[in-house]
């Protein structure tokens, strides 16, 4: 069968949710040792940047490949190649990688003026810059949401106009779709609160950027107790939805993919049980299905190499 266009994509979300994970227990390393400061900031928007950008592309591209493999047959087939893959993917790092270091370099900012080696006054710098931030990672989200909604309602309607495919809710397009929807789904969700925190932040910089000025010290600790507070309530609910995103992501993966549920469950014979009763009665419809693949179109054939 190969390996999947698809699966270059999950390789490389899935590096990126490592990559994440590794960097959030530095964050919280230096965080204990050091405190909260210039350091630990920079590090923790970085994470955050670079996950939510890198995933951004991936679904931006994964989005349009299943669109060129139901509207554009031909054009997928003989254009996009797993190569062609393995290059988008690593120009969304390098692209992902760049943006991040400059939001958190200029990020953190936003929140250490004094101890930041960038000079970056308030009405400059600091607030035109964090509205800047905040828009553009607005605009990402909206355009992953965006294209999704109107490539899915095109793909939809293509489906349902197509004479070829016998049966609907078992093509392998379909599967593909609703493959597509549960993860852009779970990336909606899990984005949403991050967002809300970013512009909470932007609208209370002005307090928040004076826990950065001055040393630190027992006074200046309780005068603005209320701000640390409301830090570490946003750090943690950022945090929080952001791990359970990148839990809940590659759960929809193994559930949704025949494939990877069958490598799972012979990794973990024990676990789970639903998982395998799943995957006897796809054992039994095997030989059914393999019967009618010769008589299936090609594009549909397309989609389980996709």
């Amino acid at each position: 069968m190969g390996f999947k266009k698809r699966e270059a994509f999950l390789i490389s979300r899935s590096l990126s949710i490592i990559v994440a994970n590794l960097l959030f227990y530095v964050v919280i390393i230096v965080w204990k040792v050091n405190g909260f400061n210039y350091t630990s900031a920079m590090i923790f928007i970085l994470v955050g940047s670079s996950t939510f950008l890198s995933v951004t592309g991936t679904y931006i591209t994964l989005t349009v490949v299943l669109y060129l493999a139901v509207a554009h047959h031909i054009a997928y087939m003989t254009t996009v190649t797993l190569t062609h893959c393995w290059l988008i993917i690593a120009l969304i790092w390098v692209l992902s990688t760049a943006s991040s270091l400059c939001v958190g370099l200029w990020g953190a900012t936003l929140f250490y003026p004094e101890s930041a080696p960038i000079s970056c006054s308030f009405e400059s710098c600091q607030q035109p810059l964090a509205i800047i931030i905040v828009v553009t990672l607005s605009v990402c989200y909206g355009t992953v949401i965006g294209l999704y909604i109107a490539m899915m309602a095109r793909l939809h309607r293509l489906v349902r106009k197509s004479s070829m495919i016998q049966s609907r809710s078992n093509s392998s397009s379909m599967v593909a779709m609703r493959r597509l929807s549960l993860n852009m789904i779970t990336f909606a969700i899990g984005s949403v609160p991050i967002l809300i925190v970013c512009i909470i932040a932007v609208i209370n910089l002005r307090e928040l950027s004076t826990l950065g000025e001055g040393c630190k010290s027992p006074c200046k600790a309780f005068l603005y107790s209320y701000l640390f507070i409301d830090v570490e309530i946003l750090a943690s609910i950022a945090a929080i939805v952001w791990i359970l995103a990148m839990i809940v992501d590659p759960i929809i993966n193994i559930v949704a993919d025949k494939r990877l549920r069958k490598k799972f469950l012979q990794q973990f014979p024990k676990l789970p049980s639903f998982l395998r009763k799943f995957q006897e009665e796809e054992i039994v419809n095997t030989e059914t299905e393999e019967e009618k693949k010769d008589d299936l179109p090609e594009n549909d054939n397309e989609f389980e190499r996709f």
